[in-house]
């Protein structure tokens, strides 16, 4: 392959990798997948996996080209399935339309499907390369990729804090910490997760919707971690009609202690979850949320709640935002305490500039 091809190869899939972000939010918990198919340079069509249970970028690029495929070349950032699921395989339509040459981004780390699409190519003859721009495609799908891997949601968790190491005012009073640049960060995560956690404690302090705001995008679900089933019916969060679900997790105990307040919650619009024990095990309830659909998870708070999610290892990303603000009391994250030097050592780091706020970023 000539450097110039090699580039073009790489245009290309970035390309795949923008149009595949229009996904994000609204595919889970498949991954995001974008496909152009090109010809001597030009782009012949284009399409991308729009929803759950919808066609798959392969399928959407092909059938916006009526015209002979012969000589053409599709781009993919994932490797196309080949396997009935809720959709017929994509490699199916791709020999059939005689496709000349595909280009990969990635092999589906999905054991049905892991190399099995690239081999039923081959075997029909279709030129296939595969790993063109790996990296960014394994960052676009890593919330897919984690999912496969544990059977449990991609955990981001997110503080919010001053220069001075303040998470809160010292009596609670609801106060906004970081700027607007930051905020706006914030609900693009929003729209791209499955749901926000927050804690019980948050709920009643400060009584968020939890919508998203500042950013066109979809509402995610909402789980709070409410041990002792205490949230009110009322509660603003459970007032979205447009929320995709809201999940209220509590011990079993609890739950039988209160049974009037379950049957509220659940006339309401919300799941109560029941978990064993006489407290919340993270762990567990993270592979409960993953049979419920939850892929991604972005933590919110409170204090108690981030700091219990790495305390016990428990995120794929960090994301400290520190703001110019001075609160001189108040609340310090528990997180600062904790023995976690060692485990941060092995995180990639980077910082970002929003607007007068710092966003430190750890990814694991």
């Amino acid at each position: 392959m000539s450097p110039a091809d090699q580039l073009d190869d790489i245009r290309f899939m970035r390309l795949c990798l923008r149009l595949a972000e229009r996904g994000r939010g609204y595919v889970s918990p498949n991954p995001v997948v974008g496909a152009l198919l090109v010809k001597n340079g030009r782009v012949l069509a284009r399409g991308y996996h729009k929803k759950f249970g919808g066609n798959h970028a392969e399928v959407e690029c092909l059938s916006r080209y009526d015209g002979d495929c012969h000589g053409t070349t599709l781009y993919v950032n994932l490797e196309p399935c080949s396997h009935f699921g809720k959709t017929p395989p994509c490699t199916e339509m791709i020999i059939r339309r005689g496709v000349s040459r595909v280009i990969v981004g990635m092999i589906d780390p999905n054991p049905i499907v892991s190399g099995n699409g690239v081999r039923e190519l081959k075997t029909a003859g279709i030129a296939v390369v595969t790993g063109i721009c790996k990296n960014e495609c394994r960052e676009a799908n890593k919330m897919f990729i984690k999912n496969i891997s544990s059977h449990k949601p991609y955990v981001n968790v997110k503080i919010a804090q001053t220069l001075d190491g303040k998470v809160a005012k010292e009596r609670r009073r609801l106060s906004w910490i970081t700027g607007a640049a930051s905020q706006k960060e914030v609900h693009k995560w929003r729209r791209a997760y499955d749901a926000v956690c927050i804690g019980a404690g948050t709920i009643r302090s400060d009584n968020p919707l939890l919508t998203v705001r500042h950013v066109s995008g979809r509402d995610p679900s909402v789980v709070v971690l409410d041990g002792g089933l205490n949230v009110s019916a009322r509660s603003r969060f459970l007032s979205t009609a447009s929320r995709q679900a809201s999940i209220i997790v509590c011990t079993e105990n609890a739950a039988r202690e209160n049974e009037s307040r379950v049957a509220r919650l659940t006339r309401s619009g919300a799941f109560v979850l029941q978990m064993r024990g006489d407290r919340i095990s993270l762990d567990r309830m993270l592979s409960a949320l993953f049979q419920h659909g939850i892929g991604s998870l972005l933590v919110e708070g409170g204090q108690e709640i981030f700091s219990q999610f790495v305390m016990e290892d428990l995120y794929d990303e960090l994301n400290v935002f520190i703001s110019s603000k001075l609160y001189g009391r108040g609340l310090s994250p528990c997180v600062l305490d904790l023995p976690i030097q060692d485990r941060l050592s092995h995180s990639a780091i980077t910082t970002r500039r929003l607007g007068n706020d710092v966003l430190i970023q750890l990814t694991r």
